[in-house]
């Protein structure tokens, strides 16, 4: 039998703020983490690791709302991504890495 005492709280963590599920002193359950460098999730957690559904957000503006497994971007999802004279580039994962691909500026 798994026992799970989940608390929504707001915890500091070494590498930046979260908002959200816990299970313990893990993310776990639903949350937002923004981190120190100024990029941010929102999603699922598993067991402290982005996992299930979430948006990851760049500084610049540029995110990846899909899939994570493990921490990792993976599985079906979608990108905007911004390049540093501004030109945007839109994806679409399948699978990593993105099946499509397409440019504006």
């Amino acid at each position: 039998e798994v026992s799970l005492k989940m608390s929504f709280s707001s915890k500091s963590f070494f590498d930046g703020e979260y908002v959200g599920q816990l299970n313990g002193e893990k993310k776990h359950g639903t949350g937002k983490m923004t981190y120190k460098n100024g990029t941010s999730y929102e999603g699922d957690w598993v067991d402290d690791y982005r996992h299930g559904n979430g948006v990851f957000t760049w500084p610049d503006g540029s995110r990846y709302e899909g899939n994570f497994t493990s921490g990792r971007m993976g599985g079906e999802g979608n990108g905007v991504y911004y390049d540093p004279s501004g030109k945007k580039s839109e994806a679409t994962w399948v699978s990593a890495p993105p099946v499509s691909a397409s440019s504006a500026a």
